[in-house]
C-alpha cells in the first residue's frame, strides 16, 4: 500500500490522500481531484492525539465524528464547534487526571 502503484490505485478509486506527494500530478485523477490533492498535501499532518488521551481517545474520537457529521447535514458550525471543544477539554482533563492517578503511589 506505499509503492507508487498502489497509492495511485487508492487514490483514483477509493479517494485516499497519498503520501507520495507527486501523485496529486497524475494524469489518471480527475482535475477536481488533483486540484484537491495537491491542497490536501499542502497541510501538515497530525497524529493522533492518542498518547495525550489515552483511554479517552475512542470517545474524542467519537465526538469528532458526530459534530462533523452534524455540521455536514446543516447544523450551524458557530455553535456546534464550542461543544466540540467542550467535550474534548473534559476528555483531555480525565485523560490528565487518570495519567496523574496511575502515577500517584497508593
Amino acid at each position: 500500500m506505499t509503492s507508487y502503484e498502489a497509492q495511485l490505485y487508492r487514490a483514483v478509486v477509493g479517494s485516499h490522500v497519498p503520501t507520495i506527494p507527486h501523485i496529486a500530478d497524475s494524469r489518471h485523477l480527475p482535475a477536481t481531484s488533483r486540484q484537491f490533492l495537491r491542497d490536501t498535501l499542502m497541510v501538515a499532518p497530525v497524529a493522533r492525539p492518542s498518547k495525550e488521551l489515552g483511554r479517552e481517545y475512542p470517545e474524542a474520537s467519537k465526538a469528532i465524528r458526530l459534530h462533523t457529521r452534524r455540521i455536514l447535514g446543516g447544523s450551524d458550525p458557530a455553535s456546534v464547534v464550542p461543544q466540540l471543544k467542550l467535550e474534548l477539554d473534559e476528555r483531555l482533563r480525565l485523560a490528565q487526571s487518570a495519567r496523574g492517578s496511575a502515577a500517584s503511589p497508593p
